[in-house]
């Protein structure tokens, strides 16, 4: 029994020996021709289109192009004329290349530390640009925001008047009875 042990354990050895040295050996003769079974050498030919099937192709292709985007220079504010024109109650106001709109009204509460006159905070931004500026304003009742009179009766609204020109500048468009008044 032993014997046998020892003849199967020395078969197996001698398997994995054989085994070993076939997977393992580093011989130019067996290199040389694992490259010619493989053709590793030879260039890959790949279909090529004809000038024809290009045109064809890039025709086809084409009509699912989106049409290009002409950049239009954008003219937000309003002309001179226009500015002249506005009147009545508005959210926005524009004098010049500014555009204005009321953010805040401050009435004195009548402690000493506070305003005498009423405020109001406007928020000026710029229109005419590309690079878009943005200010704060702040104008007293009685006083000129430029050669507009300014009056605030109201913490809602500003009042400016130019000659015939009457604005009121609204912080917030008022909702509408459901009746339309």
């Amino acid at each position: 029994m032993k014997l046998s042990i020892i003849a199967s354990l020395l078969i197996s050895v001698i398997f994995v020996a054989a085994d070993f040295a076939e997977r393992f050996s580093v011989s130019p003769q067996k290199n040389n021709n694992s490259k010619a079974a493989f053709n590793i050498n030879k260039q890959i030919h790949l279909p090529q289109l004809t000038p024809q099937q290009i045109n064809t192709l890039t025709l086809a292709y084409n009509q699912y192009q989106p049409d290009p985007i002409v950049e239009v220079e954008k003219i937000v504010g309003l002309t001179a004329a226009e500015q002249r024109l506005q009147s009545g109650e508005l959210q926005e106001f524009y004098l010049g290349e500014w555009r204005y709109r009321l953010l805040a009204v401050i009435f004195p509460d009548g402690s000493k530390q506070a305003l005498k006159v009423p405020m109001a905070l406007l928020k000026a931004s710029t229109v005419k640009n590309k690079k878009e500026e943005v200010k704060i304003e702040k104008v007293y009742h009685n006083s000129v925001l430029a050669n507009y009179k300014v009056a605030i009766t109201d913490i809602k609204q500003v009042k400016l008047q130019y000659n015939q020109q009457n604005i009121t500048l609204l912080m917030y468009q008022p909702k509408k009875n459901k009746n339309g008044s």
